[in-house]
């Protein structure tokens, strides 16, 4: 991309294009890094956290301000995950939409509650929240909802996938607190991962998905009979 210089305009504006030139290219090379996980999770879409109360919490200032970046940033992705689960018991449709309806409202009511353990985990730390929808759709790390599907095995499959790339975050997450020695960040993340393990059994038990070692195991002891 070429720099807006020499363009018969004023100095003032011309530094105002380079600015904004430099910045799109520093956005650009972010984006292509995906490397850095804790980079990532706390993406320049996202403000920084911002400090707005003095705390006796024990732990080093940097340390809280590293967990608040984190934690918003988790809280982008847990907004994400509540409206995938309300687009989904909104749009569900088949033999099984009642049963299916109540099992995405109750998902995403449960998203609410572990979005608030997140924020508040924040909050405890003397950083800002940034909890609006648009917020959480600027920074939110996972895949965009598909918007088409309407079967009931359809949405379950999709939900199933949100449900995995938040769980990973989290356990990264969980990794990131451990390491910074903030035990209290990390039994928060490890007690709302173990909730998101149930949702998804909850979710994907509506499926039959057998596993390639129990088609191994099946297809063995069917030979095993046969020869019998």
């Amino acid at each position: 991309m070429e720099s807006p210089k020499g363009q018969g305009v004023s100095s003032g504006y011309t530094i105002t294009l380079e600015a904004h030139w430099r910045e799109t290219s520093r956005k650009s090379r972010f984006r292509n890094d995906a490397s850095n996980w804790h980079t990532a999770c706390t993406d320049k879409s996202m403000a920084k956290s911002k400090l707005v109360a003095s705390t006796h919490v024990a732990l080093p200032a940097e340390t809280r301000k590293k967990m608040a970046d984190l934690l918003n940033g988790l809280l982008a992705s847990t907004l994400d995950l509540h409206s995938h689960a309300k687009q989904a018991h909104w749009n569900v449709r088949g033999p099984h939409f009642l049963t299916l309806h109540e099992l995405f409202d109750t998902l995403a009511e449960q998203t609410v509650k572990h979005g608030d353990e997140i924020a508040e985990r924040a909050g405890q730390l003397g950083y800002a929240v940034f909890g609006t929808l648009r917020q959480g759709a600027a920074a939110s790390k996972l895949t965009e909802y598909n918007l088409e599907i309407a079967s009931g095995e359809e949405h379950i499959r999709r939900l199933s996938q949100s449900l995995g790339e938040y769980e990973k975050l989290l356990l990264k997450g969980i990794e990131s607190a451990e390491d910074a020695e903030d035990y209290v960040t990390q039994d928060i993340l490890t007690r709302i991962c173990g909730e998101i393990d149930k949702s998804m059994w909850m979710v994907e038990s509506h499926i039959v998905v057998v596993a390639p070692e129990a088609e191994t195991l099946t297809s063995k002891k069917a030979v095993a009979q046969s020869a019998a």
